[in-house]
């Protein structure tokens, strides 16, 4: 996961878009509150299922295995 500032960095340096932090903050609040509605239905939907599939790939963070 990236922090904020470092998203402020890669999105002024590779895209050339000078974007605040306080605004991606706010766009994860916003995003968040709009996906909040599909998140609580994926469970109940998958406890209703006889057969699901977890995929237990990790993934390299400060150079550790999560």
């Amino acid at each position: 996961m990236v922090n904020y500032d470092k998203t402020q960095k890669n999105l002024n340096d590779i895209f050339n878009i000078p974007i605040p932090t306080g605004t991606i903050v706010n766009h994860i609040s916003k995003f968040t509150q709009k996906a909040e509605p599909v998140l609580n239905e994926i469970p109940q939907k998958l406890q209703g299922e006889s057969v699901l599939h977890f995929d237990e790939t990790g993934v390299n963070v400060d150079a550790g295995k999560h």
